[in-house]
C-alpha cells in the first residue's frame, strides 16, 4: 500500500517568511503532502543534500539569495535539475513571470493565492514529475535492453558466420562487413565499398533471378528482400550464399535511398540438400521398383488363381458331375431291395453334390469364371447374390452402367475389393443390411460398400485390428486411387475408394 506522502507527494516550500511557510505548510499537509520549509534559498538548497523532493514551491524576492539565484542553482545540479518548480510573488510584474520561467520554472503563481488554485497547481505538477520520472526509468530500462540486444546480435553474427550490408543505393557505396569479405576469401580492404563488387561475385547464371528478387522489393511487392545465389569466392569456386535484405529509407516519391541487409554462407546445408534429394531420389525410385513388383506379383497371384480355379472347375468338376451321373445309373440299374443299400446309395449321392458345391465355392472364391467369361458386372451380381444366400445379410448392388467396359487389372481389383470387404462384414460387422454401388464420377470410378453393422472398434496406440482393411488399402495404392473409411462403433461402416479408370496401374 502506498503512504500517504507517496500518494500526494513530497515538497519543499521556501519563503523567508515564517507566516507564509506557516500558511502553506498547514494548507498542504492538510491534503495529504509531506512539506518541508526552508527560511532561506541558501537553507533550501543545503535541505537537497538528503532526500530530494518531488516539487519546490519558491518565493521570487528573498534577502541574499533570491528566488532566481536559488532556481538557476537548482538546474545547475544534475540531482535537482529535473524537479519542478513553482515561483511565488506578490508582485505582479511580467518580466518576473518571463524571468521566472527564463530560469526553468514550470508554474508561477501569483500571492494572495487561491487555495484551490495552488492545490490544483501543485497536484499536477508532481503528477507530470513522476510521470516524467517513470518514463526516464523505462527509457533507461529500455535503453540497457536495447543495447543488450544489441551485443547479443553482434555476438550471434559472428557465431553463426553472418555478413552484413549498408548500401547507400543513390550512390552505390556498399559497406561490407569483414565477414562479408571473408566469406569470399578476401580480406575486408581487398573489397571494393561499391555495389559492383557484389553484383560481380554474383554466379552468372543466378543474375536474373536476384535482380528480379531485388526489383519486386524496390517496388514493394515484397516487404523484404530473400534469396539465395551463387557467389564467386577468391579460388574462383562459387559458394551459397542466403541474403535478406530491407529497403529503411525512401524518398517522398517511394524511390529506396538506403538499404541493410545480411547474408549467410549455406553451401554445407545446399550439400546436404543436393545429397537428400539424391537419396530421396534413390528412394521414390525403389518405391515405383517395388510398386511395379508388387503389381507383378499381385498379378502372378491372381494368374495363378485363376489357373487353379480353371483346373478344379474344368477337371475336378467335370470328373465330379460325370462321377455323379454314373453313379445315378449304377443306383437306378442295381434297386436294391434293402434299406441299408437304399440309405447308404443316398449317402453317397449327397457327399458327390456336396462336393461338387465345395468346388464350384471355391472356384468362385479363388477367381469366378463368371469374371472372365461376362465381366465385372455379372461377376458382382453373381457374388452378391451368393453371399446374401451365404450368410442371411441381404446385399444390395447398384450399377449406374450395364458395361464399364473395363480391363481385365482394373476389373479383377474392384472385384476383389468387394469380396474381401463383404468378407469382413461376414465376420465382424453382426450386420443385417449390406449395400455395393458402383458409379462414374467423370473421370474416376466410385466404389462404395456400406453396413448397418456394429462399426469398427476404436484402436489403441499399438494394436492393428485392420479387419482385412490393409489389403484393401494396397490395391486401391497401387491403382493410383483413394479410400475414405468412415465407421464408429454401433453406426455401421462406410467405404469409399475412388479409381482413375484412365490409368489402372502407376507406371
Amino acid at each position: 500500500m502506498n503512504t500517504p506522502e507517496r500518494s500526494r507527494g513530497n515538497i519543499l516550500i521556501v519563503d523567508d517568511k515564517p507566516e507564509n511557510l506557516a500558511v502553506l505548510s498547514d494548507l498542504l499537509v492538510q491534503a495529504g503532502f509531506k512539506v518541508r520549509p526552508a527560511l532561506s534559498g541558501a537553507l533550501a538548497l543545503n535541505a537537497l543534500a538528503g532526500s530530494l523532493p518531488e516539487l519546490i514551491l519558491l518565493d521570487v524576492r528573498m534577502p541574499g539569495m533570491d528566488g532566481f539565484a536559488v532556481c538557476r542553482a537548482l538546474k545547475a545540479d544534475p540531482r535537482s535539475r529535473d524537479i519542478p518548480v513553482i515561483f511565488l510573488s506578490a508582485m505582479q510584474d511580467l518580466s518576473d513571470r518571463t524571468a521566472a520561467f527564463a530560469v526553468g520554472a514550470v508554474d508561477y503563481v501569483s500571492k494572495p493565492f487561491f487555495e484551490e488554485e495552488i492545490l490544483a497547481r501543485v497536484s499536477a505538477h508532481i503528477q507530470l514529475y513522476r510521470s516524467a520520472q517513470q518514463l526516464a526509468e523505462l527509457l533507461s530500462i529500455r535503453t540497457a535492453e536495447r543495447d543488450e540486444n544489441l551485443a547479443r546480435l553482434a555476438l550471434a553474427m559472428n557465431c553463426a558466420d553472418l555478413a552484413a550490408w549498408d548500401w547507400n543505393i543513390e550512390s552505390g557505396h556498399v559497406v561490407f562487413s569483414e565477414q562479408w569479405a571473408s566469406m569470399r576469401g578476401f580480406r575486408g580492404d581487398e573489397v571494393k565499398p561499391h555495389i559492383s563488387s557484389w553484383q560481380d561475385s554474383i554466379f552468372p547464371d543466378d543474375t536474373p533471378g536476384v535482380m528480379a528478387t531485388l526489383t519486386d522489393h524496390f517496388a514493394g511487392v515484397t516487404p523484404i528482400y530473400r534469396v539465395e545465389y551463387r557467389t564467386r569466392t577468391v579460388s574462383g569456386q562459387y559458394a551459397w550464399a542466403l541474403a535478406q535484405g530491407r529497403v529503411i529509407k525512401r524518398d517522398p516519391e517511394g524511390r529506396p535511398l538506403r538499404m541493410l541487409g545480411i547474408e549467410m554462407d549455406i553451401s554445407a546445408r545446399k550439400n546436404i540438400e543436393e545429397a537428400l534429394m539424391s537419396k530421396n531420389q534413390e528412394l521414390v525410385d525403389g518405391e515405383k521398383h517395388l510398386a511395379q513388383l508388387s503389381i507383378f506379383l499381385q498379378q502372378v497371384r491372381e494368374d495363378d488363381r485363376a489357373h487353379f480355379a480353371r483346373e478344379l472347375h474344368d477337371e475336378l468338376g467335370q470328373n465330379l458331375t460325370a462321377l455323379r451321373m454314373d453313379f445315378n445309373r449304377l443306383a437306378n440299374d442295381c434297386v436294391p431291395s434293402n434299406c441299408a443299400y437304399r440309405s447308404r446309395f443316398a449317402s453317397i449321392d449327397q457327399m458327390i453334390n456336396t462336393t461338387t458345391d465345395s468346388v464350384r465355392r471355391i472356384c468362385e472364391d479363388l477367381r469366378p469364371v463368371m469374371l472372365d467369361d461376362l465381366g465385372l458386372e455379372a461377376a458382382l451380381s453373381s457374388y452378391t447374390k451368393r453371399f446374401s444366400s451365404q450368410f442371411g445379410i441381404a446385399c444390395d448392388l447398384a450399377l449406374d452402367r450395364e458395361d464399364y467396359g473395363l480391363g481385365e487389372p482394373i476389373s479383377t481389383a474392384i472385384f476383389r475389393i468387394v469380396q474381401e470387404s463383404l468378407t469382413n462384414i461376414a465376420r465382424h460387422a453382426h450386420a443385417a443390411h449390406a449395400m455395393v454401388a458402383l458409379q462414374e464420377r467423370g473421370a474416376d470410378l466410385l466404389l462404395t460398400i456400406a453396413d448397418d453393422g456394429c462399426g469398427l472398434p476404436v484402436e489403441q496406440p499399438g494394436e492393428r485390428k485392420t479387419y482385412g482393411l490393409l489389403g484393401i488399402r494396397e490395391r486401391v495404392k497401387m491403382l493410383g486411387g483413394t479410400i475414405a473409411i468412415d465407421s464408429a462403433p454401433g453406426r455401421g461402416t462406410h467405404i469409399e475408394v475412388s479409381l482413375p479408370r484412365s490409368r489402372e496401374f502407376p507406371a
